[in-house]
């Protein structure tokens, strides 16, 4: 593992032989590692550098690719001619699929983005405080998961602060998490209500959005929403 900070090695994890392909799911938080000579993949934890577990795959697997959503690996195998899906939730092989004579490479496109429905949204700011409030409530489309699928919260005024958040915790229905942007701080907070809404809450410290006209968009998945609304201040 390198630090892109300064480029140096930080960590260096041991997995099966000949690696040549790697992934990393969206959410930042696992790396699948394609392992040639074994017919697996490694499956590491990116917040210990550490192999969690091992999953055999076809002959020779060369490329890897996780889907947007974060739900699936696909692998390509060189010899047995197929491609291995793996799905991340339990890193079991759920499909095989026989293709051509020799892949060693396989991508995932950008996928639909689907509604978060009757996204609403309320902004607070305090300037004295130098930071803003959000919360709001959504109707996904689509499954809600925050341990598996990338989060990204976007608030924007003529100044602006987006977080991509890297893992999340669950204690109870409630998942939370924190992230940072430049000299902003956010922590947001997502739980499913009893009317098949989700509520969102969100804190963003050194950050005012600086108009009135504030846009706040969240993305999980591939489920996106967006309200522009008026921020109310709180001095």
């Amino acid at each position: 593992m390198i630090d892109t900070a300064t480029n140096t090695v930080v960590a260096t994890v041991a997995v099966g032989t000949n690696p040549i392909g790697v992934a990393i799911t969206p959410n930042g938080s696992f790396a699948y590692v394609a392992n040639e000579t074994d017919n697996s993949v490694s499956v590491i934890n990116t917040a210990t550098n550490a192999v969690v577990t091992t999953v055999s795959v076809g002959s020779s697997p060369h490329g890897i690719a996780i889907t947007p959503d974060g739900a699936s690996a696909y692998v390509a195998n060189q010899i047995s001619n197929n491609v291995s899906v793996i799905s991340t939730a339990n890193n079991t092989v759920v499909a095989t699929v026989n293709v051509s004579a020799g892949p060693i490479g396989v991508a995932s496109g950008p996928a639909a983005l689907a509604k978060l429905n009757n996204f609403t949204a309320l902004v607070g700011v305090s300037k004295e405080l130098h930071a803003t409030a959000v919360a709001g409530q959504f109707h996904p489309s689509n499954t809600v998961d925050p341990l598996t699928q990338s989060v990204t919260l976007s608030v924007a005024g003529s100044n602006s602060a987006s977080v991509t958040f890297a893992s999340f915790k669950k204690v109870g229905s409630v998942y939370s998490t924190g992230g940072k942007t430049g000299l902003t701080r956010v922590t947001l907070s997502l739980s499913p209500l009893k009317n098949g809404n989700w509520g969102y809450l969100a804190a963003l410290t050194s950050f005012v959005p600086g108009t009135p006209s504030v846009t706040v968009s969240l993305t999980i998945g591939t489920q996106n929403g967006g309200a522009t609304v008026t921020a109310h201040s709180l001095d």
